[in-house]
């Protein structure tokens, strides 16, 4: 009994694709894992080749079907392996309190032995709880150093150094979904070196965010979040413009009075504590009397849902 080759290769293909729609569907793997598997659209190149070869051939059935069972088990294989292992791999240390959390040590392993004029700093998280702040005395040689935290994300990290400029991403996946099990557990905690320039860009879920750049030089921010917890701490040298975009959320800025501050606000239902900073109202939202004299001044874009803003010192 002959094979029909290329029939089989429509029906391999169609159960390879219902297979992952059902993990999907079931929550077994995230939705992103079709974003993954049509980078690698020519195997189906690759499928329609060999049955080509069958049909040349005149493979029997059974000699056939094995061969285009190995073939999809192999490429099956292939897509697994590169999965687990996008971007850079991390390397797990600990185990938390014995449970199903690992703990991620997260550098760039090598000392700065170069000066780094400026970083450009991407975060693409799912839910998170995210702090930034400054390294110790003693970690400045590093660009960057921290921990993951996680019961079920893993945190891929790549770095470019062009020139003197770093570009620098975080990305978090999330491999197997539970549908049954605690809390998701995704906690970031990260610090970077007070000498370059920064321009961070983060991108979450609803999330708990934390930005302390008191020894930091944020040059930009831009922040793109659901309904978030964000605080953010400013230097009295600060020189930043921000962009904030978020659900309904809470937002805190802790600035020196000494800053300049405005506010450009595009929020309709936004509750407003400017507390004893001297906010004055213009056409399109707030600015602080002394923004034309200020030395450093910090500009801020909102655009949000029904939110609460407020300004401490």
């Amino acid at each position: 009994m002959k094979i029909q080759p290329f029939k089989a290769a429509f029906g391999f293909l169609a159960l390879f694709f219902s297979v992952i729609l059902l993990l999907s569907t079931a929550n077994i793997v995230s939705w992103g894992i079709w974003l993954f598997v049509w980078q690698f659209w020519p195997a189906i190149f690759v499928v329609f080749g060999m049955a080509f070869l069958m049909y040349r051939w005149k493979l029997n059935f059974f000699l056939g079907m094995a061969s285009f069972a190995l073939l999809f088990a192999l490429i099956g294989a292939g897509l697994w392996i590169t999965w687990q292992d996008q971007y850079f791999n991390t390397q797990k240390f600990a185990e938390v309190n014995g449970k199903n959390i690992t703990e991620t040590k997260i550098t760039d392993e090598m000392p700065r032995n170069r000066e780094i004029d400026g970083a450009d700093v991407k975060f693409r998280l799912g839910e998170s709880d995210l702090k930034i702040n400054s390294l110790k005395e003693d970690e400045q040689g590093f660009l960057f150093d921290g921990t993951h935290i996680s019961n079920f994300f893993t945190l891929n990290q790549r770095l470019e150094l062009v020139g003197e400029k770093v570009k620098l991403n975080f990305r978090t996946s999330p491999f197997v979904n539970r549908i049954f099990g605690p809390k998701n557990i995704n906690e970031i905690n990260l610090g970077f070196s007070e000498a370059p320039n920064y321009s961070f860009d983060l991108e979450t879920g609803s999330s708990n965010i934390d930005l302390n750049f008191e020894h930091l030089k944020v040059k930009n921010l831009g922040i793109d979040t659901a309904a978030s917890n964000v605080a953010i701490h400013f230097s009295e040298t600060a020189d930043t413009k921000v962009d904030i975009k978020s659900g309904a959320s809470t937002i805190k800025l802790y600035l020196p009075q000494t800053l300049g501050i405005k506010i450009n606000s595009e929020t309709a239902l936004t509750s407003r504590n400017f507390g004893s900073f001297n906010m004055v109202k213009t056409q399109h939202g707030w600015q602080s009397a002394n923004w034309d004299k200020a030395k450093n001044r910090v500009e801020i874009k909102l655009e949000s849902g029904v939110s609460k803003i407020e300004l401490a010192k």
